[in-house]
Parts: structure tokens; sequence; C-alpha cells
């Protein structure tokens, strides 16, 4: 009867170690696979598993550089500090919760350190990065996509260079920003002409200083270039002045320019009088 009993207990014993041990590892009993932008990631060790929380888990390392994301980990403090396009997620080990730009964020999963890999949950890293993200639980595989960025805006300008014999012609061109600034437009004349046969009118190594505008007028302040390399004949000289007063007359809010030189005002500009503010007229 004793030894009935023993056996019985031992294989007890053992039915209760063999369930322990197939409780262990149901997470990774499924290939989870994952893609980004139409690539599969390649996870060489610790692969992405779903876990208690039918939450998709995956070594952040590998998912942040498909993202373009920049990761640090502090281990001392077991936090994990992700940077990308302005957006900052920093998420401790254990928490159910992140900082997403300083504002604590709550999801529904925590980090984990799994074979040595600190493993974070997909969606919510993904969706704050502005991805889209899908599951396909048929090949068991998550899809993330990420959203193009909308492309900068731009402005077209009108700017005014010179013929060779003084005369003006009108160029457009495009350039970023929504709203042009004095400054674009003097470094886009400095740039000299794309249309064969017109010829710079800023003086060489002429620097922008500063630009401000006043009831329509713009104040222009530029450095001494403007004037120790100035072009030299009276015609290309009074170009140089116009196209300057015509490019800048088509920016929003400035209908008349009043030059400067280091932050002292240009009363000629040999053979043009500068000593008022100028308005666009034709050449």
């Amino acid at each position: 009867m004793k030894k009935m009993l023993v056996v019985l207990l031992a294989f007890l014993l053992l039915g209760t170690v063999s369930l322990s041990g197939a409780v262990a590892q149901p997470q990774f009993e499924q290939e989870i696979n994952v893609v980004v932008n139409g690539i599969r990631v390649n996870f060489p060790d610790a692969r992405p598993f779903i876990n208690e929380d039918s939450r998709t888990m995956v070594p952040i390392r590998f998912i942040a550089e498909e993202l373009k994301a920049k990761v640090e980990w502090n281990g001392e403090k077991r936090l994990v500090y992700m940077n990308l396009a302005g957006k900052q997620i920093i998420l401790g080990i254990g928490n159910s919760f992140a900082h997403v730009n300083s504002v604590k964020t709550e999801f529904d999963t925590a980090a984990e350190i799994v074979q040595d890999r600190t493993m974070v949950p997909l969606r919510f890293i993904a969706e704050t990065f502005g991805a889209n993200v899908s599951w396909n639980g048929e090949n068991k595989t998550v899809t993330v996509t990420t959203v193009p960025e909308a492309p900068p805006p731009e402005s077209s300008i009108t700017l005014f260079f010179s013929d060779g014999t003084g005369k003006l012609v009108a160029e457009t061109r495009i350039i970023r920003g929504a709203k042009p600034a004095p400054k674009q437009v003097f470094d886009e004349l400095l740039k000299g002409p794309q249309t064969p046969g017109l010829k710079p009118t800023i003086p060489a190594k002429t620097e922008f200083i500063s630009g401000v505008t006043e009831s329509g007028t713009l104040y222009l302040n530029l450095s001494s270039h403007f004037i120790s390399n100035r072009p030299g004949s009276p015609e290309e000289e009074t170009a140089t002045i116009y196209s300057i007063v015509n490019s800048m007359a088509g920016l929003p809010d400035i209908e008349q320019v009043r030059f400067m030189i280091e932050s002292e005002f240009l009363d000629s500009f040999f053979g043009v009088d500068t000593s008022v503010p100028l308005e666009p007229a034709s050449l």
C-alpha cells in the first residue's frame, strides 16, 4: 500500500513539473514575421513573440533601425530612449507606460528583457512614430508602413537680372518655403541667373547682413563688398540697384527698398540716388 502511494506521489510530481515546463514557453511557439515598408526584418537572435497580453513584442534595436530611429539604452536606470523626427519615447523595462515628448502615455503591456534583448510593444512604438500597423493572422505577419513626410512647401519668386546692357529681364524661380524672406531672394540673386544670356547683378562676395520691413519699406543692410566690388559702368550699377529693388518688391508687404552698408545708410551708388527708399522701376 505504501509502495503504491509513493509511486502515485512520484507520478503526480512528474506531472506537475511537465505542466509547468509546458507553460513556460508558449510565447515562442509561433513564428512572427515583421515587414517594414515591404522589407522583412531579420532578427538574428531573439525573435518577435506574442506575450500574455496578446501583444507583439520585438527587439527594439532591429525595429528601430528599420524605422530610422535612434536608440539609446541606460542600463543603470533600465530605460530605453528612442528619437525620430523630433519625437522622443522614453520607456522603462517593466512599465506599461512611456513618456512621449515628456508626456506620460499608458499602454496595455510592458517592455521586458528576453534573451538579453530589450523587447518592446511593436504597435505602440510604430504608431507613436507615425507609422501604420496591420496584423495578418493567417501568416502571422505584422506589417508596418511609415507615412511619407509631406514635401516642404514651395513658392514662386520673380528675380531680375541684367542682359548685359543694363536692361533688366525677369526670371521665375521656385524656392522652398510658403512665405519667401528677403534673405532668400537676395541669396538667389547672388547665385546668378539660370537663363542663358543673362548676367548676375550682385557684386561678388556681397553678404546679406539683415533685412527689416517697416510700413512697406525694406531696410536692406549689406556688407561693404557691395561698394568695393561694384560693376563699374553706370548702366550696370543702375541694374544692380534695381535688380534688388524689383525682386524684393515682389514679396508681400514690401513696396520699396532703403539701402544700408554695414548698418549705415547708403546715400548714393555711383550715380544712383539711394538717399531715399526706392520703388520698382522699368529698365
